[in-house]
């Protein structure tokens, strides 16, 4: 994803939660052989696979070790402030 390559995997675990919509990925509810190829075939579509290849990207950068660390950051300086008064 950190890439922007487009991805196809299986809608299992916790991989369903984690793409909760179908813009950055494409899920397969089934490990289905004719199912991925399908999936292969239409990611190979240029448009499609740009799409997705910029959405995998954008949703990589959600998780940038600099914005968790000042979201974290943030939450504790929250925690700490209110537990002084």
């Amino acid at each position: 994803m950190a890439c922007g390559l487009p991805i196809i995997s299986t809608a299992v675990g916790g991989n369903a939660a984690y793409f909760k919509n179908s813009k950055n990925i494409l899920l397969e509810k089934d490990s289905i052989t004719e199912k991925y190829c399908k999936a292969i075939y239409d990611i190979m579509d240029a448009d499609a696979s740009l799409e997705i290849s910029n959405a995998s990207r954008q949703k990589a950068l959600d998780y940038d070790w600099k914005r968790i660390a000042g979201e974290i950051n943030e939450f504790y300086t929250d925690l700490n402030n209110n537990y002084k008064k």
